[in-house]
């Protein structure tokens, strides 16, 4: 019988194994393999001193407490303890800090009884008649227990030895009674079902959400917490930050001059030559006017001007986007179907060019809908950070329907548009004659509103897309200053103006092409900070989650920097003590 006992010794935890199993011979014998493994592995994972092999089948793993040790002794224990209780006969387990611990028989390493003589260990422990003494559970156990079924933290000796003989066990199902055979088949199939993976977790769950609610809201926390503090005391991971920090602010300011200017403009300008006639030369250059009057010159008034238009402008170009496909509603189900035969590519199931077909609808698919709603690139941040709101997910949920209403809704609308109109061929895919890319939405409208329909529009991109412009012109700014300081902004503002009429003039195909390389660039160190505090973006979300929908009387969870968490709870302090008073 292998012997295990455990015991603390001032600041220090032994576990100590000795003996022999027996249950097998050599090289068989699955218990002992149980126990060296559970040993083994705690001794090579402790930090401080580990383990001293004193001789042949006697092994101590001794370590200093701490929090991480702890958890790592907890773990092994148990399962030395299942094996105690699965295997009486071969191995017995001693918690010297449990309950009743002074009833012990101390002459447990008295010859016969735990030395290499394994047949004197098994006759010792089948012949005496002695049960198995039952590890002291510990708290989290023992709640555990009462939560199972009557007779499911069955007593170690109620365990039938593998040693039992067949003809024994046979015989004495025969006697039992077929109500109490049919009960035990149950209860055999419920056992296998709180054995599987799947039905642990979902118990597991329940329990966090029920009675532990409380307390995994406080770790989930204290997680999101230490996670941020290793981060920040981590020389390492400081310097990711740092270099992930910089070429962000490089590929920001590259994006600057793609998305933010030359694909804007061109499209400005495209719209302005459909409509008016003005020729592209013409309107870059005065787009590089205004651009230097407000970026370089500062001359708010234009970008105040523009600030209460663009919202009009949305709000007409959506109503007038509805009227179209309200006139045109007997063609939205060839539309959509067209959408999907395009987005999936049917026709070429055939060929053999579906999965060709598919990956790059969701290669554009990718480009233009961060092109669109610019999520994932990091650039909305700079924006929303900026907020007042006390509540952060507050406003993350703000820039979550920001996504959906121009994704879902502006871009939905303006496909259908397009579509219903007949501007493109729904069979083919080929867009009318004499029609630009960047003008098929004026061609549309003019089906509603005549000639004035592509003039709305030019006036529509030409607002929409010129606030844009001064948004990113903001963003290069910022990135540069964090690179180079104020000096470097005033170069990067005069070349941004510049690019203006490059923007303007040059091909469509060449302006996209910049601008979703760009957006790429911008997209990797991004996406990479995004994963890496995911985990304390879930925290912080779940416990205003918790708190606003679910109604829990917990501590709100503002941000996972304790400085930031302190300041935001003395404001909440004062603001209450305020209400109070009045």
């Amino acid at each position: 019988m292998i012997n295990i006992i455990y015991n603390e010794a001032g600041q220090d935890m032994v576990l100590r194994a000795e003996g022999h199993a027996e249950y097998a011979p050599k090289g068989q014998d699955i218990v002992c393999a149980a126990v060296s493994a559970l040993m083994l592995s705690l001794a090579c994972s402790v930090d401080g001193e580990s383990a001293v092999q004193d001789g042949e089948g006697v092994l101590t793993v001794k370590a200093v407490q701490s929090c991480d040790n702890s958890a790592k002794f907890e773990l092994v224990t148990d399962g030395l303890m299942l094996l105690a209780q699965q295997y009486p006969a071969n191995v017995r387990y001693v918690n010297m800090h449990a309950t009743g611990t002074d009833e012990l028989d101390l002459q447990m390493f008295a010859d016969g009884a735990a030395g290499g003589d394994g047949d004197a260990a098994g006759e010792g422990a089948a012949g005496s008649g002695a049960a198995v003494q039952e590890p002291a559970l510990r708290p989290a156990q023992e709640r555990m227990a009462r939560r199972s079924r009557p007779g499911k933290v069955a007593k170690a000796a109620a365990v039938p030895s593998p040693a039992a003989a067949p003809a024994e066990e046979a015989a004495a199902e025969e006697e039992k009674p077929q109500s109490v055979q049919e009960a035990e088949g149950e209860g055999e199939q419920a056992e296998k079902k709180a054995a599987d993976p799947a039905e642990k977790r979902r118990a597991f769950g329940k329990l966090m959400q029920g009675e532990y609610a409380e307390e995994f809201e406080e770790a989930m926390q204290r997680a999101a917490q230490m996670a941020v503090q290793s981060i920040r005391e981590n020389p390492q991971l400081n310097e990711l930050g740092k270099v992930l920090a910089v070429l962000f602010a490089c590929f920001c300011i590259l994006a600057s001059f793609g998305i933010g200017n030359m694909s804007q403009l061109n499209s400005i300008a495209g719209n302005m030559n459909a409509a008016f006639g003005v020729p592209t030369i013409v309107t870059g250059l005065a787009l590089m006017v205004v651009t230097a009057l407000i970026v370089i010159g500062g001359l708010k008034r234009v970008a105040a001007v523009t600030e209460k238009l663009v919202p009009v402008m949305a709000v007409f170009y959506i109503i007038g986007a509805l009227v179209i496909v309200a006139m045109h509603a007997g063609n939205i189900p060839a539309a959509f179907g067209a959408i999907f035969k395009g987005a999936f590519n049917l026709q070429a199931a055939g060929g053999g060019a579906l999965g060709y077909g598919i990956s790059q609808t969701i290669t554009w698919g990718f480009k233009r809908g961060a092109f669109s709603n610019e999520a994932g690139l990091g650039s909305a941040v700079m924006v929303n950070s900026a907020s007042n709101v006390k509540e952060p997910v507050h406003q993350g949920m703000w820039g979550v329907f920001e996504v959906f209403a121009d994704t879902i809704v502006v871009c939905t609308l303006t496909a259908l548009v397009i579509l219903t109109t007949g501007v493109v061929d729904l069979q083919s895919g080929a867009v009318l004659a004499n029609v630009q890319d960047n003008a098929l939405v004026g061609q549309a409208f003019t089906a509603a509103f005549g000639s004035f329909g592509p003039k709305f529009i030019a006036i529509s991109i030409l607002l929409f897309a010129y606030s844009t412009t001064l948004g990113w012109s903001h963003y290069g700014t910022k990135a540069v200053e964090y690179l180079f300081g104020t000096t470097g902004s005033r170069i990067y503002k005069v070349v941004f103006v510049g690019m203006t009429v490059v923007g303007s003039t040059m091909k469509l195909g060449l302006a996209w092409d910049l601008s979703d390389t760009f957006n790429g660039l911008m997209m990797i160190p991004n996406l990479i900070g995004v994963l890496a505090l995911s985990g304390t973006v879930v925290a912080i979300t779940k416990n205003y989650l918790d708190r606003r929908v679910k109604g829990l009387d917990i501590e709100p969870m503002w941000s996972a920097f304790e400085e930031y968490q302190k300041q935001e709870e003395a404001e909440a302090a004062a603001e209450a003590a305020a209400q109070n008073g009045q």
